[in-house]
């Protein structure tokens, strides 16, 4: 999908926080990796905002995604915030 169909499409399905959905003209990104977005067409941009939104460890981090991968295979993958788990247990 190229830039120009993913926003169209995100414009017509999604609710923008803190903007007028008609006027906004979002970047369209298809992949992340470390600290990079990409666009469709390949084009790199830094991703300054990840630390305002989220843990700064960047895109793809492997440790990250090997301890996705574990999860979907075959441990809880989401519990309410009122339920222990050993996901959440230290150690």
């Amino acid at each position: 999908m190229d830039s120009r169909t993913i926003v169209e499409l995100c414009k017509q399905h999604t609710m923008w926080s803190w903007s007028k959905s008609g006027p906004l003209q979002p970047l369209a990104f298809e992949r992340a990796e470390g600290v990079y977005l990409y666009t469709p067409e390949g084009k790199r941009y830094l991703d300054f905002n990840s630390q305002l939104m989220s843990v700064n460890i960047g895109h793809s981090h492997p440790k990250v995604l090997a301890r996705m991968k574990d999860a979907i295979d075959g441990h809880m993958l989401f519990a309410a915030p009122s339920a222990a788990t050993p996901v959440r247990a230290p150690g």
